[in-house]
């Protein structure tokens, strides 16, 4: 079973805003910034996907995660917490 975290933000400036996580994970970012674009980076072996979106509203943002992700496990969080090294 494989687990993702799914972070809902706002205006991120790009991918890498995953490191102030601390995701150890795979992830995707739902990234409400007013365009629409997709980016994806592995690193450590781990898939960082970031969808930009011209949406609004955290649960618009949630939705676009959920169906998007690939994962078995879905963990939602926002973008001003910090997980454990040891999470998964």
């Amino acid at each position: 079973m494989n687990i993702e975290v799914v972070c809902s933000t706002v205006n991120q400036k790009n991918i890498n805003f995953y490191r102030k996580l601390n995701i150890k994970t795979d992830a995707l970012i739902v990234n409400q910034c007013g365009y629409n674009k997709y980016e994806e980076i592995v690193e450590n072996g781990k898939k960082i996907r970031m969808i930009n979106t011209d949406t609004k509203g955290s649960g618009t943002s949630r939705n676009i995660g959920l169906l998007n992700s690939k994962a078995d496990i879905i963990v939602l969080c926002d973008d001003d917490e910090v997980f454990e090294d040891d999470y998964k």
